[in-house]
């Protein structure tokens, strides 16, 4: 899915997201997944990074798994 990212929560291990027909929505992450979408935001001038996530559903909560940025 096709997301940016707006706001990282390590604490919470959540992230914000934007997709691309405007929806906001809040994912817990994996352990990989903070890794790599905070690698991402870090390196842009924004605190936001475009790519994609691959997010799966369970026990009625969205997590991202992995997060790619887009190039």
């Amino acid at each position: 899915m096709k997301v940016t990212a707006i706001h990282v929560d390590h604490g919470a291990k959540t992230v914000a997201v934007e997709t691309e027909d405007g929806a906001k929505e809040t994912c817990h992450l994996t352990a990989r997944a903070s890794e790599e979408i905070s690698t991402d935001v870090a390196k842009g001038a924004e605190k936001t990074a475009k790519g994609t996530a691959y997010i799966t559903e369970e026990a009625g909560r969205k997590i991202v798994h992995f997060f790619e940025r887009a190039i």
